[in-house]
């Protein structure tokens, strides 16, 4: 399983190299231009799960998903929220958490806190490049909403970029892998390996409404919490991407079980 995640990380630099970018106002830049970024269930600028390596500039939003998975046992709705601040063009911070209701649980779940830099800008040859640091408190009300029992920790390492592939269409590509502690000196401690790879492209004329492909891959995690667990999932969404407001669908297939998601973002 190392084996074949290395391949995706190798996979996933590749495919985040430019094909004809083009240059934005700052010479050394080769972003797509006014292509506007949603935020994920994290509050850190993404897809749904896959975090992109660009912040949202300066400025504050607000952030609410509703998730609805069906399972043998009924229907259970978790609705991450989260809050996101923007320090400029290379830092974000946020703060997220999450509402369970159904499948015997109705309780808030853990706390996580996250920040993001984004300490390379996407070049000609190479994707851009940003770190994000989280932390998980154990602030569920209700020990069966909880991920963590004392603490839990992330590294991540984020690439990718967008390009302008021909006239009209820009194709994203990002890939994350991250290093995932759980209870750290405890008796329950659990280290293990996520990463996510994810592919956007605008399907309107002034690139509002992007069409993605979100994946990840959970490995390692030798106990199944109440948001994660070992295996394969992939997701397919629409977004609507305004200035202020943000409107994100989609439907995810892995373990078992369908998953239809829905969240709106607000920014100021």
């Amino acid at each position: 399983m190392k084996k074949s995640l290395f391949a995706i990380a190798g996979l996933a630099l590749l495919l985040g190299i430019p094909f004809e970018a083009s240059a934005a106002s700052n010479p050394d830049s080769y972003q797509a231009e006014g292509v506007y970024h949603g935020t994920n269930r994290y509050g850190l600028t993404g897809l749904y799960y896959t975090v992109s390596p660009y912040s949202v500039g300066t400025g504050l939003s607000a952030n609410g998903y509703a998730e609805v998975t069906s399972t043998t046992t009924g229907t259970t709705t978790v609705t991450p929220f989260s809050v996101t601040l923007g320090l400029g063009q290379n830092i974000e911070i946020s703060g997220a958490s999450r509402l369970y209701s159904g499948g015997g649980i109705n309780a808030t779940g853990d706390s996580e806190f996250y920040a993001k830099y984004s300490f390379r800008s996407l070049g000609e040859v190479a994707p851009a490049m940003a770190l994000v640091l989280g932390v998980t408190l154990p602030t569920a009300s209700d020990p069966a909403a909880s991920d963590v029992n004392n603490l839990g920790a992330k590294i991540m390492f984020v690439a990718g970029g967008e390009a302008q592939v021909s006239d009209n269409v820009v194709m994203g590509t990002y890939f994350n892998m991250t290093a995932n502690f759980i209870d750290p000196g405890q008796a329950t401690q659990n280290n293990y390996i996520s990463s996510n790879l994810g592919f956007m492209m605008p399907i309107s004329d002034n690139n509002k409404l992007q069409g993605f492909i979100d994946s990840r891959f959970v490995s390692g995690k030798t106990t199944p919490t109440i948001s994660e667990a070992d295996g394969v999932y992939y997701m397919i969404g629409l977004r609507y991407t305004g200035r202020f407001l943000k409107i994100t669908g989609g439907i995810e297939e892995g373990g078992a079980v369908a998953k239809v998601i829905a969240g709106v973002t607000l920014e100021i």
